[in-house]
C-alpha cells in the first residue's frame, strides 16, 4: 500500500494517485470517502459520530489513513472528487476540533491536512493519518453516544468488553500506576526509617 507508514510530510501526489490507478482495497489500514461536512446533509449529527468513529477506530487498531476525496466503488478506491483549497481546509480544520473536543484520551499526533493534487488546478483530498493509540483505548462520546470502536478489516465494531479491559491493563495507564505506587512505597519506607525509634511520622505525640 502506497501510505502504509508514511506520515503525511512523506506522502507524494502520486502515492494518492496510485490508490486510484490500482483500485486499492479498504483494508485494517486503509479508508475512502468522497464527502464530509456536506452542508445538505439530512443527519449532519450522525456524519459527526461515525467520523469519531472512524478516528478512534484506527487508534484503537494499529493506525492507518483516511482520504476524503475518493469515491469508492464495491470498497475499492474507483475515481477521485477533488475539492478545491477552501473546502480541503475547512474540512480539515473542523475535523481536528471534533477530534480533540470528542475524543479522549486524545489521539497524538493526529494528522488532519489538506492536500494538493495538482500543481496547476485547484484540486485538493484531504489526507487524515491516524497514528496506533499509545494511551488505548480511545473512546469517541458525541451527543451522549459513547463508544470504544476498532478496526477490523474494512470494518469499524465495538469493542468487546475483554478488549476494551485488556487495553486498559496493557496500556500507559496500568505503568503509570505501577510508577506511582513505587514511588509512595519508597518514600513511606524512608520517612518511617528516619522518624525516631522508627515511629511512623503520622503517630508522633501519641504514646
Amino acid at each position: 500500500m502506497a501510505l502504509l507508514g508514511k506520515y503525511v510530510a512523506d506522502i507524494t501526489i502520486q502515492d494518492v494517485r496510485e490508490l486510484v490507478q490500482t483500485h486499492a482495497a479498504e483494508d485494517a489500514f486503509t479508508d475512502f470517502k468522497e464527502v464530509i461536512f456536506h452542508p445538505k446533509h439530512p443527519k449532519p449529527n450522525e456524519i459527526i459520530h461515525d467520523l469519531l468513529i472512524d478516528l478512534t477506530a484506527f487508534a484503537n487498531g494499529f493506525g492507518g489513513h483516511i482520504v476524503v476525496g475518493i469515491e469508492d466503488k464495491r470498497e475499492r478506491a474507483w475515481r477521485f472528487k477533488y475539492m478545491p483549497q477552501s473546502e480541503a481546509t475547512r474540512v480539515a480544520i473542523k475535523w481536528k476540533a471534533l477530534a480533540i473536543q470528542y475524543i479522549q484520551p486524545p489521539i497524538v499526533p493526529l494528522e488532519i491536512v489538506p492536500f494538493r493534487m495538482n500543481h496547476v488546478a485547484d484540486e485538493w483530498v484531504v489526507v487524515v493519518r491516524i497514528p496506533e493509540g499509545q494511551a488505548k483505548p480511545h473512546m469517541s462520546s458525541f451527543l451522549s453516544q459513547t463508544r470504544f470502536a476498532i478496526r477490523d478489516g474494512n470494518r469499524n465494531r465495538s469493542m468487546t468488553a475483554d478488549e476494551i479491559q485488556k487495553a486498559f491493563l496493557s496500556g500507559p495507564q496500568q505503568s503509570a500506576l505501577a510508577n506511582i505506587n513505587t514511588e509512595l512505597r519508597a518514600v513511606r519506607a524512608l520517612v518511617e526509617a528516619s522518624s525516631p525509634r522508627g515511629r511512623p511520622w503520622w503517630r508522633f505525640g501519641r504514646p
